[in-house]
């Protein structure tokens, strides 16, 4: 096998963009999921350790990147859905900080601020929701 073999090169590239893909998918899984995860322990009063939500969030983000690289799942409506959700979570916490703000701040221990972070990653997560799989769907496009 010559270094020019053609099907040399293309396995090469296929393999590294396979594996790109696997790790932008990791990646976005490991984000959104981690976020949700700490979100709900923080708000339930952190009945089980950062360290387990973070081994959790790894193994949920690995187990869901498979599809999403080499299953029927589309991994560009998958990017889209994250930077949605990203999107979505910072303009909710900043639209949610505004109440806090005026009224001379909230303590970061309380019921409110717990209500108001779960409130920002549900409602993003419903954003991002709506926006990558619903709206194709009425426009057409899906």
């Amino acid at each position: 096998m010559s270094r020019s073999d053609p099907s040399l090169s293309q396995s090469l590239r296929s393999t590294i963009g396979a594996t790109y893909d696997f790790l932008i998918a990791f990646l976005g899984g490991v984000f959104v999921v981690f976020l949700s995860l700490q979100t709900v322990n923080d708000a339930a009063g952190m009945p089980v350790s950062e360290s387990l939500v973070g081994a959790v969030a790894l193994v949920l983000a690995f187990g869901a990147s498979y599809p999403l690289v080499a299953g029927p799942w589309s991994l560009d409506r998958f990017t889209e859905f994250v930077l949605t959700f990203f999107i979505a979570v910072v303009g909710l916490a900043l639209l949610s900080a505004i109440p806090f703000i005026a009224v001379g701040g909230v303590p970061s221990d309380s019921l409110i601020a717990g209500v108001a972070k779960v409130a920002v990653v549900v409602g993003a997560l419903a954003i991002a929701v709506v926006d990558t799989y619903l709206r194709p769907l009425y426009a057409g496009t899906a």
